[in-house]
């Protein structure tokens, strides 16, 4: 069993699927969630998370909110934040020091992978993460 280390966080079906599909293909064990709400719940019963990736207009909630609450919990958790509104979202961090990587939708697989990587980078690959997580 692959470890959960990514939270998905998703409004749009499927694109929850794709991207879904995209990760576990590359051997990271995915949790996902539909809202906030769902996030912050899975985060909790999820230790191994190391990545929060996230729509930043959910329909119920905000990745950017999601984020900072999530960090608070998890100051080493990286953040990778998507949204069809383009670079512009990103201003909506303000002033804070969330760091993430941010990739515009749409966006291809390749592209979607390439910003998870690099929010990764100093992370060894999945196969060397320990398998306690509760999935």
């Amino acid at each position: 069993m692959i470890p959960v280390s990514i939270l998905l966080v998703e409004d749009d079906p499927l694109i929850l699927r794709v991207m879904r599909y995209v990760l576990e293909k590359n051997s990271y064990g995915v949790v996902t969630a539909g809202s906030q709400e769902e996030a912050v719940a899975a985060f909790e019963r999820n230790p191994g998370v190391r990545l929060l990736v996230a729509d930043v207009n959910l329909t119920a909630g905000s990745g950017i909110d999601l984020a900072r609450a999530l960090l608070e919990r998890n100051p080493n958790l990286k953040i990778v934040l998507t949204s069809g509104w383009g670079n512009g979202v990103t201003e909506e961090l303000g002033d804070s020091s969330v760091e993430h990587v941010f990739v515009a939708k749409p966006f291809t697989a390749s592209q979607f992978f390439s910003a998870v990587r690099e929010a990764l980078s100093c992370e060894d690959p999945p196969s060397q993460w320990s398998r306690s997580a509760n999935v």
